[in-house]
């Protein structure tokens, strides 16, 4: 379904966004400015305020775990007390990558600013986020020297998101099986994809009087979650 006909497909089955209603429907997750779809997020996420554990959902996990960028990561969305454009910006650039000359040839990732984080003799931690003055993602990744000298056990994802710079958007990749020259070249395509999901679900401008029946129009127009970065030129 092209994203046009999509987006008239769910707001067939949408309120008016004239602000958030007083009780929202149960199905969906309120963070910061925006609006989420989350059908069956486990009950003990009920109440949460301002974060949303997206592959909790079994649907949303199935997806994530088959899809061909992702591999199985686990996604979160949330609102952290400060602001990732803060964080990711100039201030914390300086503050965070003041060693990048004690980063070994091997963990140094072409096209990135890459530095070392406190770690010990055994596990090591590099932190990786593009070379320009305002950057909107960042990597860190672990090492675990008894599990491999090459391979990371641990790459966690850190991006903002584009419709509200207040709201952070993560992923954790348990044991990336590719090293470092492999694995950096798909950064940027793991936090596109993270992005796209998390669009596909935003339904601030039209609130969902049955969220349950969104999400179904939603997975039967697009059954992987893409095409929705249409709502970014809507």
């Amino acid at each position: 379904m092209k994203p046009s006909l999509l987006l008239a497909t769910l707001a067939a089955l949408s309120l008016p966004a004239a602000g958030f209603a007083d009780e929202l429907a149960p199905g969906t997750v309120r963070i910061a400015s925006r609006l989420f779809l989350a059908p069956d997020l486990p009950e003990r996420y009920a109440g949460a305020i301002d974060f949303l554990p997206l592959t909790e959902m079994d649907w949303l996990s199935r997806i994530v775990r088959d899809d061909p960028v992702l591999d199985g990561m686990i996604l979160h969305v949330e609102r952290p007390m400060m602001p990732p454009a803060q964080g990711l910006g100039p201030q914390g650039a300086v503050s965070r990558m003041s060693n990048a000359g004690g980063v070994p040839e091997q963990f140094r990732a072409e096209g990135l600013l890459s530095t070392t984080l406190p770690g010990s003799n055994v596990h090591s931690m590099f932190l990786y986020r593009p070379d320009v003055p305002e950057p909107d993602f960042e990597v860190a990744c672990y090492i675990d020297q008894t599990y491999s000298e090459e391979l990371f056990n641990l790459c966690s994802l850190r991006a903002t998101y584009s419709l509200d710079r207040a709201i952070l958007l993560t992923a954790r990749y348990y044991f990336p099986p590719e090293p470092l020259d492999v694995l950096q070249h798909r950064f940027e395509a793991m936090v596109d994809r993270m992005r796209e999901i998390t669009l596909c679900l935003d339904v601030t401008e039209a609130i969902p009087a049955d969220p349950q029946a969104s999400l179904d129009a939603l997975l039967a127009a697009t059954p992987r979650l893409v095409g929705c970065d249409a709502k970014l030129s809507s």
